[in-house]
């Protein structure tokens, strides 16, 4: 990959879990769930979809003893909410950020993770 007239640059989604919205993260499971057929998903996809957003909705946090009902992001502690992050990172990245940033973007992510490469006019800070 040549390099000249570009920008390198990394960064980490500080509190990813929580910070990520619950009713867009739901959207982008149902946009991967809509491409699968019937018979790849143990239920229904109107049933899988429901199940999901239950996981996402619904997910008491227990803390010495106590139970906290989160009220934003997903749920801390669930191995489900990094799925679901990741489902929604991946849309952003396809969607906003390519059109953000022009098509000569690279982009890698590992979970919260990121490093870009960016033409130089793009500004990231």
């Amino acid at each position: 990959m040549d390099l000249t007239g570009k920008n390198l640059d990394s960064f980490d989604i500080q509190a990813l879990i929580t910070n990520i919205p619950t009713k867009e993260s739901l959207n982008a499971v149902k946009k991967v769930v809509r491409d699968l057929s019937e018979n790849e998903l143990p239920v229904t996809k109107r049933d899988f979809i429901n199940l999901v957003s239950l996981c996402i909705n619904v997910g008491p946090v227990m803390f010495n003893g106590v139970e906290y009902f989160q009220h934003s992001g997903l749920v801390m502690g669930s191995p489900f909410s990094l799925v679901v992050a990741c489902l929604y990172l991946e849309e952003l990245e396809s969607t906003s950020y390519i059109k953000l940033m022009g098509k000569d973007t690279h982009w890698w992510r590992y979970v919260d993770d990121n490093l870009v490469v960016v033409p130089e006019f793009v500004n990231l800070r």
